[in-house]
């Protein structure tokens, strides 16, 4: 308000010193002689000048509210972000005891009857152990280790389960040295596993693909299990990752669940690639 008054009285000022220098007159006598115009301009001026520090303050108030609301968004989104990543943590530190239990029982029932197939076994999960070990200690991680993580629990699997499991990964090579948020694929292959081929007699395969599109980057995991009814079952491993992606890749992420011809399941995950 100061710098709108200064303002019009520098530029009134200015006007009738023009005036004065035109007309031949003292400064004094023409300011008398105009003093209602000089009133009107005056007034004018204060009008036009307030209205449009209005416009300017109420614009720097809502760009200032907007950018408030949007620093609340992302700490909020980072918030949930961190929250999911600090329980990924605590879940990749406790490995599931289930698991544990019957990979030890099925190595101490082959020590006698197949040592050579144990000993594949133990390894298989000593590879695992380390891979995810590892895993949780790094600050990032690449899909090269998640990967890698994935080969070992299904080699594990392929020990178990024998001819019964048929599995392949096939992902484009310039994704492994991208960073990748950890156990966002694992808990899908864990589900095909678990319940979609291990109840299954004759078991079946698990297929691991991976490619880079225009504006996505896409995963398939698709299995000859006991279909999409059967392996979601409560979803919450799914559903995890689903809230996981969304947290991180925010809504130009996808989750899609599809049933797999003639059995099985197949799970579409895609991810912006600016976001990679």
């Amino acid at each position: 308000m100061l710098a709108l008054i200064l303002g019009a009285t520098v530029g009134v000022s200015i006007l009738l010193v023009v005036s004065a220098i035109s007309t031949n007159n003292g400064l004094i006598e023409t300011f008398q002689e105009n003093l209602a115009e000089v009133a009107q301009v005056m007034f004018t001026a204060m009008i036009f000048g307030a209205i449009i520090i209005y416009f300017f303050i109420s614009r720097e108030r809502l760009l200032l509210a907007e950018s408030e609301l949007q620093k609340h968004q992302i700490a909020v989104l980072d918030s949930e972000k961190q929250m999911l990543e600090n329980h990924l943590k605590i879940l990749q530190s406790q490995i599931e005891p289930h698991f544990l239990f019957n990979t030890l029982s099925n190595i101490i029932g082959l020590i006698d009857k197949n040592p050579a197939r144990s000993k594949l076994m133990l390894e298989s999960l000593t590879q695992y152990l380390r891979k995810t070990l590892e895993y949780t200690r790094k600050e990032s991680a690449s899909l090269e280790d998640e990967l890698n993580m994935i080969a070992a629990y299904l080699a594990i699997f392929k020990e178990r389960m024998g001819d019964r499991l048929q599995y392949e990964i096939n992902v484009c090579q310039r994704l492994y040295t991208m960073s990748f948020p950890p156990m966002l694929l694992q808990p899908i292959v864990e589900n095909a596993i678990k319940h979609g081929l291990e109840p299954k007699l004759d078991g079946g395969y698990v297929n691991i693909t991976g490619d880079i599109g225009k504006h996505n980057i896409k995963f398939i995991i698709e299995d000859s299990g006991k279909g999409l009814n059967k392996q979601v079952g409560n979803g919450v491993g799914i559903a995890n990752v689903s809230q996981r992606l969304r947290a991180i890749f925010g809504e130009g992420a996808a989750l899609v669940l599809e049933d797999n011809k003639p059995t099985g399941l197949r799970v579409i995950i895609e991810v912006p690639r600016e976001r990679m």
